[in-house]
């Protein structure tokens, strides 16, 4: 007889039931950290600025006011060139600012203030003197030196620090994506053989102190902005330096010749998508992983499906979102379950995709049985959308005709449920699942308009001018939804995993690579338990699915057994090595501690899973891509 679980339930922003999946699916609801800022710290003046003061002043006295009214001209233009050079200051390269000023008017003795340049301390605040009656005193501009790229992920940079637009970002601009990044802040490259050729010598940089000049002679007037204009050339040189790595990324400069596509899982959100409940997917508040990759030489694309759609609906999204055009779920397909044939639009981030130019897909999660679904596809079409259209007529998707094989260099996945996950049995059933699609949807569509679901084709979407009682009552009363197998609850249990496998095959000129996370430990009992630092909300689930029956299931990541996570049960599978090979899933180690969310830098509150851990994990993974080239060829 089967065990029954009781779970208890956690709130959150949108109900009860909410945090339900939220706790037993692949990508939970997340906090937002607190965000550090960076502040500024004033300078005070030297004692040699004001002895500097004292006797200009006395001279200045003495001047005669002819003097005075010529040089005012003067000084007002060095001013602005002054204000100038400050508004246009690098954010990248630490450099010295150098004013010089003179003591005596009738151009006798000239003293000079020097600041000190450091490697790895800030230099000393320029000295500044108070202005004469004559003139209004000019509040201070001080600030202490910014950090250099951070590690910490809360840290927030400046504007100037936001990375110049690559070429990915200009394609996805093209077709109407945006992709928000979680933190403005840029990141240091550790290896240089992955990092861009160019990188400047110093990580940080310091501003200096600056406070209005004093009045002087024509011939200090003259020296001051010789100064100026050198360290307006220091600043234009730090710049062109900054950009060297994004004007070769422009210039079409990758490391990668096939861009890398990576595929969310259930219950992900990218783009303008997003849920302001939720965190960026793809490396939360740690990392922007899109980005990181592009300003270390790697085209990189994030794609958008349906957060609840089955694993074939969420495939056909992803063939039209890289490809362009009108979602076609296919005639067959359609009537078969009740849904409508045609979907969303897309503009295609990969217009030219076609036999010979290839791809490498990155599915975590769910995501990676939909790249498997979308390659099959691809490669041998489906059938039952070929006899539907012998004997309906009208017209077919190319993706169903199949035949478009070369297409794909890659496939790698990240935590995949590859033969299904004991979280998804356990709750895989009609009233939690209606349960919850009605409080999460009904609740984040009615306070978050911009969200998309993916199942607008059951008619979810709510419709112009319509009232929540209305839409509500329509969603409760959509049957055909909530019985049937065409969703991502069905495909996540270990029933309808299988039914994924007996219908995918391994491709003989594709490269396959899985990776494994391990979030448990045994106990006394031989059950396993999930580990003091896994992420919150899928402990409970670590030790629902650590007391399986078949003790090979237990060991788990907090959603999927390690066992499902390797490679598909009725698959070829060898070890991975340094020798790269093709048609046979290749399995890396496990990695001990990392859970479901490691892979994505979810769990921004882990310190034992660093920005820098998550760095060198995808700089490796996309290196090792790069290297699949060569052997798809």
């Amino acid at each position: 007889m089967k065990q029954k679980h009781v779970y208890s339930i956690r709130k959150f922003k949108i109900g009860a039931s909410s945090a339900v999946i939220a706790s037993f699916f692949f990508i939970g609801l997340l906090q937002t950290p607190v965000s550090a800022e960076s502040t500024y710290g004033g300078q005070e003046p030297s004692d040699a600025s004001h002895q500097a003061h004292t006797q200009l002043e006395k001279q200045q006295q003495a001047s005669d006011e002819e003097s005075q009214k010529s040089l005012k001209d003067t000084e007002t233009q060095s001013n602005n060139d002054v204000s100038q050079a400050q508004s246009e200051r690098s954010t990248t390269e630490k450099y010295n600012a150098q004013t010089q000023t003179d003591e005596n008017a009738t151009a006798q003795n000239n003293q000079k203030e020097h600041a000190s340049n450091h490697d790895t301390t800030a230099p000393a605040p320029l000295t500044h003197a108070t202005q004469t009656e004559n003139h209004v005193k000019t509040p201070q501009v001080s600030q202490q030196p910014l950090n250099s790229p951070v590690k910490a992920p809360t840290q927030k940079a400046s504007n100037e620090n936001t990375p110049s637009t690559t070429p990915s970002d200009e394609k996805q601009t093209e077709s109407k994506q945006t992709v928000q990044p979680t933190s403005s802040a840029t990141y240091a490259v550790k290896d240089e053989k992955t990092a861009a050729p160019q990188t400047l010598k110093s990580n940080e940089w310091t501003k200096p102190h600056v406070g209005q000049p004093v009045k002087t002679d024509l011939t200090s007037t003259k020296e001051q902005e010789k100064a100026t204009t050198q360290t307006q050339s220091r600043q234009r040189q730090a710049e062109k330096l900054n950009e060297q790595p994004s004007q070769k990324a422009k210039q079409n400069y990758y490391k990668n010749q096939e861009p890398i596509v990576l595929v969310h899982g259930f219950n992900g959100f990218v783009d303008d998508k997003n849920p302001t409940v939720l965190s960026h997917y793809w490396g939360g508040e740690k990392l922007n992983i899109r980005q990181y990759l592009e300003e270390n030489g790697y085209n990189t694309y994030e794609a958008s499906v349906s957060a609840f759609g089955s694993n074939y609906d969420r495939a056909v999204e992803l063939y039209y979102y890289i490809k362009g055009g009108r979602v076609d779920y296919g005639a067959a397909h359609a009537a078969k379950y009740g849904h409508a044939r045609y979907g969303n639009t897309y503009e295609g981030i990969y217009k030219d995709w076609e036999p010979g130019k290839k791809i490498h897909l990155v599915g975590h999660s769910m995501g990676g049985q939909t790249i498997r679904v979308l390659e099959e596809l691809l490669r041998n079409g489906s059938q039952e959308e070929i006899e539907y259209h012998k004997k309906h007529g009208g017209t077919i998707s190319p993706l169903f005709e199949g035949g478009h094989d070369n297409m794909v260099a890659s496939i790698t996945t990240l935590g995949t449920p590859h033969n299904g996950t004991h979280a998804a049995d356990s709750l895989g059933n009609e009233p939690i699942v209606r349960q919850f699609v009605f409080d999460f949807a009904a609740a984040l569509a009615k306070n978050d308009a911009r969200v998309d679901f993916g199942l607008n084709q059951w008619g979810l979407k709510r419709k112009p001018g319509e009232t929540d009682k209305a839409y509500t009552e329509r969603i409760k009363n959509n049957n055909k939804l909530w019985k049937t197998k065409d969703t991502g609850f069905y495909d996540l249990t270990r029933e309808g995993a299988s039914e994924i496998n007996k219908h995918t095959s391994l491709n003989p000129n594709i490269v396959y690579k899985t990776y494994t996370g391990e979030a448990t430990h045994a106990t006394l009992s031989g059950k396993q338990k999930a580990n003091r630092d896994l992420f919150l909300t899928f402990a409970l689930t670590a030790n629902v699915i650590g007391k399986a029956p078949e003790k090979d299931w237990r060991v788990n990541d907090g959603l999927v057994s390690v066992v499902s996570s390797q490679h598909p049960y009725n698959q070829a599978w060898t070890n991975a090595t340094d020798q790269i090979q093709k048609g046979i899933w290749q399995v890396t180690p496990v990695l001990e501690g990392w859970d479901h969310v490691d892979f994505v830098g979810q769990d921004t509150n882990d310190t034992n899973h660093t920005q820098e851990q998550l760095q060198n994990f995808w700089l490796k993974l996309a290196d090792d891509l790069v290297k699949t080239e060569e052997v798809v060829k």
